[in-house]
């Protein structure tokens, strides 16, 4: 929910929550729908038209009622809350006389699909998960071409697992990850200038969802494959176009010693670790990596982060 002072999307509302509390997006539409279905037109003073007529059916034999209520939906959406397309009516009879209708819409601002049940006896208009909450994260101005990342906080922590600390590259990078990695989350999607989290609400206190853009610069080098056992390595590191101190006096036979050397050596110009990818295609980064780690892969990368401005580094590995 947001307040008046924070209002992001075109699309927004007064909540019925109360005063100065503000419903936006796929939310806000949401809580047109619900008010349009479930009021009776003539009922409003101020707006005797607003609402639908699918009370006159409340109590007709279902072979009249289900397809007249469908009708009355349809005309009554069409006419108040026009962020939306129709795509679907369904209906199943829960218990005798007693018909719940399944609305799938698209939002056309978002492209988003979305679903509401409305249950005719009980009187109330529901999404999907009920237990369901909206985050919204627009993308931040990114002139320079800096890294992305992203933060979600759920009850005041970092979701688990934590992104690549140096961020991405591009928001379809971002958005690529957030998939393999936070789909348990609910359900996500990737939109012209945000990206939208239906987040599964249960034993959720709080939650926040942002994209913040990273100063910083990244390294990377893979590491070649060995043509034979035993192929020795060497790593050089030019910073600004000149070589950096100290160079690299030695080969290494595997990517642990390059990596603990680089750290031990090449601290002051970037924060080094070890990219590795999974057979199953999960990025792992590990600034602590041993070659003792049993973990099958498809290759390995040394990554490089500075924030220093104006930095401009270039790193390569080699086998001699």
């Amino acid at each position: 929910m947001a307040a008046l002072t924070s209002i992001e999307n075109p699309i927004w509302s007064i909540s019925t929550l109360g005063p100065g509390v503000i419903v936006e997006g796929i939310a806000a539409v949401r809580q047109r729908m619900n008010l349009t279905i479930r009021t009776s037109q003539g009922t409003d003073p101020l707006r005797p038209e607003f609402g639908s007529l699918v009370y006159k059916y409340a109590d007709a034999p279902l072979p009249i009622a289900i397809p007249n209520i469908k009708k009355e939906l349809l005309e009554a959406l069409a006419m108040w809350v026009p962020d939306i397309s129709v795509v679907a009516i369904k209906h199943f009879v829960k218990a005798p006389g007693q018909p719940v209708f399944e609305l799938l819409y698209r939002v056309l601002d978002e492209n988003v699909i979305d679903k509401l049940i409305y249950d005719l006896q009980a009187g109330t208009a529901t999404t999907e998960q009920a237990s369901e909450i909206i985050l919204q994260a627009s993308f931040p101005a990114n002139p320079n071409g800096y890294r992305y990342q992203v933060e979600l906080l759920k009850n005041g922590r970092q979701q688990f697992p934590e992104p690549n600390p140096s961020g991405f590259a591009t928001i379809g990078d971002l958005f690529a990850w957030i998939q393999s990695n936070w789909f348990f989350v609910g359900k996500w999607y990737l939109l012209v200038d945000k990206i939208v989290c239906y987040m599964k609400a249960d034993n959720l206190q709080s939650a926040s969802l942002a994209i913040k853009v990273l100063p910083i610069i990244q390294l990377a080098a893979n590491f070649p494959k060995p043509d034979y056992p035993g192929q020795l390595l060497k790593t050089s590191f030019l910073v600004n176009g000149v070589e950096a101190t100290p160079a690299m006096p030695q080969t290494f036979s595997t990517p642990g010693e390059v990596l603990q050397w680089v750290n031990e050596n090449w601290s002051q110009y970037a924060d080094w670790s070890i990219e590795f990818i999974q057979e199953n295609g999960n990025s792992i980064f590990s600034s602590e990596f041993s070659d003792d780690f049993d973990v099958p892969t498809t290759g390995y990368k040394l990554i490089g982060v500075s924030n220093f401005e104006g930095f401009v580094g270039q790193v390569t590995i080699n086998a001699v």
